[in-house]
């Protein structure tokens, strides 16, 4: 059986799941007046945080985002969403890991704390290139654009006061995946 490759805005099961939590960054992103009447429409405009959702009616409501000329763009909407659903996430992580790197290492087991029934594959798989230098594969089936907003708050959240740090996409991997480059350090030319 080949791997399970994601597909942006299809679940990978029509049982797969979303904790409410998550779906809270919907309604309290800095853009949510733009997506109010899309809420509604989706019926997910008042999320219970310990409740699960259908991951599919979710992406729905992404895809719709995507689709829709908003007042603020759908990129910066989705990034939005991404950016409050890691600051609801934030306060959970425990112990606080000391750099973005400590964090990304144990990052893949808390995707399954906020989704489920879905693949052993599916999630955020990083790979360590030197100190202060990753890469991140998406291989979930949420847009591009909201994991950036994801990758690049919590990067921000967890990299130390004195040094500074870049979230950049590289082009789609062979299998369509995006790959985040994730640096931070001292020095501006290790952002390079």
């Amino acid at each position: 059986m080949a791997p399970y490759i994601a597909k942006q805005f299809v679940a990978s099961s029509p049982a797969a799941e979303v904790l409410g939590v998550t779906l809270l960054s919907f309604t309290q992103n800095l853009l949510a007046d733009d997506m109010r009447p899309l809420l509604q429409k989706h019926q997910l405009g008042n999320p219970v945080p310990d409740q699960w959702y259908s991951q599919q009616k979710a992406l729905d409501l992404l895809a719709e985002i995507a689709r829709t000329k908003l007042p603020h763009g759908y990129s910066e909407n989705l990034v939005a969403i991404g950016m409050k659903a890691a600051e609801n996430s934030a306060p959970s992580a425990s112990p606080r890991p000391a750099s973005p790197g400590d964090f990304l290492e144990g990052f893949p087991t808390v995707y399954s704390t906020r989704i489920r029934n879905t693949p052993p594959e599916e999630g955020y798989w990083p790979e360590k290139q030197s100190e202060g230098h990753y890469l991140v594969t998406n291989n979930t089936p949420f847009p591009n654009d909201s994991i950036y907003g994801f990758f690049w708050y919590f990067t921000k959240y967890f990299c130390p006061p004195d040094q500074m740090f870049v979230v950049r996409p590289l082009p789609l991997n062979p299998n369509k995946l995006l790959v985040l480059e994730i640096k931070w350090g001292r020095n501006p030319a290790a952002l390079r």
